[in-house]
């Protein structure tokens, strides 16, 4: 496979529990992301969300926001 060829597409996996399905729920991720203090633990909340979910994008963004407003206060500092 060359490095130049499209990444297979991802499919939203089974689950099996009903308990699961409530936490990686679009509002769940979404609120938990509100209250995380790290990008980090956003990032892996957007690894999370299932495949189509608008919530991996969403949380994605924020992800890369946050680290850009963070290497712009670094540089700020010197």
């Amino acid at each position: 496979m060359s490095p130049f060829t499209a990444a297979p597409r991802m499919y939203p996996e089974p689950t099996y529990r009903p308990a699961i399905e409530m936490a990686i729920a679009t509002e769940h991720l979404r609120d938990a992301a509100s209250k995380a203090s790290s990008p980090d633990i956003v990032l892996g909340l957007a690894l999370l969300a299932q495949a189509g979910n608008p919530a991996r994008e969403e949380l994605c963004a924020g992800t890369w926001a946050t680290l850009e407003s963070i290497r712009e206060q670094l540089r700020k500092r010197g």
